[in-house]
């Protein structure tokens, strides 16, 4: 920045110059969804070991109940960077609706379901008015990014140990879909959607 400032009739320490050109390609991110850009399809997979047998995994997978503040682990996407955080999740039929913090509310279709074992489901956003807490200018289902679909699986191990795997698909269209997906995926690592975050 110092060098490109130099080279220009600009003074070199004028913190308002500097500011605004740190801050051009946050303000230009409005504009994706207007232009073309390729589209790159995302998946992002992460495994956890519980000890704790399947069908108690299950039932606490299915639904979640209200994340109690004493219940929640540090994570990165959370503390750090200050997303929403899960707070129940309740399945009506094949429907499940899922709270986050910020009043954000967003609803997972079932597509399968296999009890004690597995469950797959397609992201819907009825009501965008309630992702205030995100970027409002910016789409879960719009031409930057389109939250698609996610799963779970549990496999059991030997002594009661279960393997549960969060799967979430999605696609990117920006300039920079590799750069984006990085920062994505360390929101999606540990809970793709409905993922609780109980210690």
């Amino acid at each position: 920045m110092r060098v490109v400032l130099r080279k220009t009739l600009v003074n070199a320490t004028s913190d308002t110059l500097n500011v605004s050109l740190l801050l051009l390609p946050i303000l230009a991110v409005p504009l994706f969804g207007q232009l073309e850009f390729p589209q790159a399809q995302m998946r992002v997979t992460t495994q956890i070991a519980i000890e704790a047998p399947k069908d108690v995994i299950w039932a606490n997978t299915i639904e979640i109940d209200e994340i109690q503040a004493a219940e929640r682990v540090w994570t990165f996407s959370h503390n750090i960077l200050g997303t929403p955080r899960p707070i129940d999740a309740v399945l009506m039929g094949d429907v499940c609706k899922l709270r986050r913090t910020g009043e954000i509310v967003f609803e997972e279709h079932l597509t399968a379901l296999k009890s004690n074992t597995s469950m797959a489901w397609d992201f819907v956003f009825n009501a965008p008015e309630t992702l205030t807490a995100f970027d409002p200018r910016i789409d879960p289902q719009g031409g930057i990014g389109n939250m698609q679909s996610g799963s779970y699986h549990l496999r059991l191990l030997p002594n009661d140990v279960t393997l549960l795997t969060l799967e979430t698909n999605y696609s990117i269209r920006i300039p920079v879909n590799t750069y984006l997906a990085i920062w994505v995926g360390s929101v999606l690592a540990r809970f793709p959607s409905r993922g609780s975050e109980r210690d």
